[in-house]
């Protein structure tokens, strides 16, 4: 076991302390003095010196280190805190150090210095550290969890949650798997066959989830027996030999009334009057198709058709030309404003004189370098704004050319447009002097009223002849509906009255999977019920484990709940009384036991720290380093006892 023993501990303005110095040669002590005479300030200088906090684990942010003045506030800004150990750690001397100071500095044109924080030095053996490096040593040591677990009689009852200390305990008690603690008891056999090789959490999962599924089955089958029964009554109550001939009734009419609505379409009259308008429309279109030909060939005007739309094209094209022009116009413009500012820009820049000859802060001349320095700074910050000025400036006279070249070619191309259109519009004036009259062919306009007065009249009977069939038509469609509704209907019934050997077969399916999942949760329900023991089983099994540990401290794991369940819990106590309510004495005695305890399985033998050991006549025994911090009024200063 690693044995851990503080041979001298020096405080140097630490806390209440500035300068206290215990030479403890490895032994037990006992510290006395009154209340707030710096006893508990020991225990708080060394977790400060190993990791950087107190005795309750607040960090140098959340507590005051340096001693205080009656205002409450540090007396000496420029003192050094500092504390040194030295430690036997199996025979091996080792000494540690760690100091903090307060950094304060003037700033450039004030006499007034601020304080900017506070920085710390870490020696081991008298050899300066880095902090990770400083860091590491102690872990080599003693990790810091063990120690506070090791050097505090109420850091494990009190201090650690609930689940931190089941976690330590169990890490200590190694409990045995859930197989070989149902092996100890024939009742859970069965438990352990079923479970096979899953855990038994998730084993109780799957039971739990099969459960819901069987009490599902089991639940609605007397619901939906119910139901089938009802419907194949329902069924055996039809009248099917009626039903079917209703059917063919009813498919018979339906079948009648298709026949009479094909004949009415396939109505010859109106056949002959479509086929007349038909060859009427067709004379029509040849009459008009011929009197176009023969207008075609009178005169010039197909010729001055295309001149028209070549000029409206020509025109469209001078046009397009010249909203480019307009465009590029504004463009050009934008360019030429621009160019004109970055002028401006490089004049201003051209006329910058140094002006910054003396501090901004305290209006002192520079010094020549100083001077040196700022005029070259300030004149490449010159030279960097002219050449930015005069980089954009050429970048904007480039795309200017561009904009003048391109307004040069659209200029050519409204003028060529302008040339075409001017030679267009003369060769169509030139056309149109030289038209002639064009005239329709002879008779053309007395066949076409003829055609027309004919079209007319046979629209008419049309018209007339469907109206009639239309609502003839509407009559037998909508009874031929009504009848296709009729006839699903019958067939739907007819086809309830065949289910009713296919009802009672699944009726006889409900029953039989209704009995099976009764039998599936009785089984179930027995295997929740043993498992349920196994846990009070367990529960009891890992107490008597880890309680076995220790000689005073018994640690209750579980908790009977309301429900009969059991809650995982971890509560010290001390001849069945909670560790909150049994007296001083017996809190400090309980949590060396769990140290004694604690200590040989870590490996760990560490100084302990006895606050208010005042209040335990009779310690129980421990091999360790026992510092007691014992309150003593008569004590103004505080008085070290050593034990030989």
């Amino acid at each position: 076991m690693k044995s851990i023993r503080i041979n001298r501990l020096c405080l140097e303005n630490f806390k209440c302390h500035q300068l206290l110095e215990l030479d403890l040669r490895g032994r037990s002590a006992s510290i006395y003095g009154d209340n707030a005479a710096g006893k508990t300030s020991i225990y708080d200088a060394l977790t400060w010196l190993l990791f950087g906090k107190d005795s309750k684990g607040n960090g140098e942010k959340n507590i005051d280190l340096k001693p205080l003045g009656p205002d409450g506030q540090v007396a000496d800004h420029q003192a050094i805190t500092a504390v040194e150990a030295e430690l036997d750690v199996d025979g091996q001397i080792t000494t540690l150090r760690r100091t903090l100071r307060e950094v304060w500095s003037a700033k450039r044109g004030s006499g007034q210095e601020t304080f900017d924080g506070n920085t710390s030095e870490y020696f081991v053996d008298g050899v300066p550290q880095k902090k990770y490096g400083y860091d590491a040593k102690i872990r080599e040591i003693v990790p810091e969890d063990v120690f506070r677990l090791l050097t505090s009689v109420s850091y494990f009852a009190r201090d650690m949650g609930w689940q931190d200390r089941r976690a330590a305990l169990f890490g200590i008690a190694a409990p045995a798997p859930d197989t070989e603690i149902m092996a100890t008891d024939a009742r859970f056999a069965p438990l352990a066959a079923a479970a096979g090789s899953l855990p038994l959490a998730d084993y109780k999962r799957k039971l739990q989830a099969d459960r819901k599924k069987f009490m599902g089955a089991k639940t609605d089958a007397p619901a939906r027996i119910s139901e089938l029964q009802a419907l194949a009554e329902q069924c055996r109550a039809m009248d099917c030999g009626g039903l079917q001939m209703e059917l063919e009734e009813a498919t018979a009419r339906k079948a009648e009334l298709e026949r009479e609505l094909a004949e009415m379409r396939g109505s010859s009259l109106l056949a002959t009057k479509q086929a007349e308008m038909k060859e009427a429309q067709a004379e029509l279109r040849v009459l008009e198709s011929e009197n176009s030909s023969y207008r075609a060939a009178q005169g010039n005007h197909n010729q001055i058709a295309q001149l028209k739309r070549a000029l409206d094209a020509a025109q469209e094209s001078y046009n397009a030309s010249r909203y480019h022009r307009r465009q590029l116009d504004g463009d050009m413009g934008n360019l030429a404003a621009d160019i004109d500012r970055c002028r401006e820009e490089w004049a201003r820049w051209n006329n910058d004189v140094f002006t910054g000859g003396s501090c901004p802060t305290c209006g002192q001349t520079l010094p020549r370098e100083a001077l040196e320095r700022a005029k070259s700074k300030h004149q490449e910050r010159v030279d960097q704004g002219k050449a930015g000025a005069i980089e954009r400036s050429n970048r904007l006279k480039g795309r200017l050319e561009k904009c003048q070249a391109e307004s040069a070619k659209v200029d050519a191309e409204m003028q060529a447009a302008q040339d075409k259109y001017n030679q267009l519009k003369a060769e169509l004036e030139g056309a149109q002097s030289e038209a002639v009259a064009i005239e329709d062919m002879p008779g053309y306009a007395v066949q076409k009223h003829d055609l027309r007065e004919r079209i007319n009249m046979l629209s008419g009977q049309l018209y007339s002849i469907e109206g009639n069939m239309a609502a003839t038509t509407a009559s037998i469609k909508s009874s031929i509906q009504d009848l296709e509704r009729k006839i699903r209907t019958l067939n739907e019934q007819l086809a309830k009255g065949g289910m009713v050997p296919d009802l009672e077969s699944r009726i006889a399916d409900l029953r039989k999977q209704a009995s099976n999942a009764a039998e599936r949760l009785e089984e179930i329900d027995r295997q929740l019920w043993l498992m349920e023991e196994f846990v009070r089983y367990k529960a009891s099994f890992l107490e008597g484990s880890v309680n076995g540990l220790f000689r005073l401290a018994r640690f209750r794991l579980f908790r009977q709940q309301a429900n009969g369940g059991l809650e995982e819990r971890c509560d010290v106590t001390y001849g069945g009384v909670p560790y909150a309510s049994i007296n001083s004495g017996a809190q400090i005695n309980v949590g060396i036991d769990i140290i004694n305890t604690m200590s040989r399985a870590h490996g760990v033998s560490a100084p302990l720290f006895m606050d208010n050991a005042e209040s335990v006549t009779r310690l129980e025994s421990m091999d360790a380093q026992v510092i007691r911090l014992v309150v003593s009024e008569c004590d103004k200063e505080l008085r070290c006892e050593y034990e030989n």
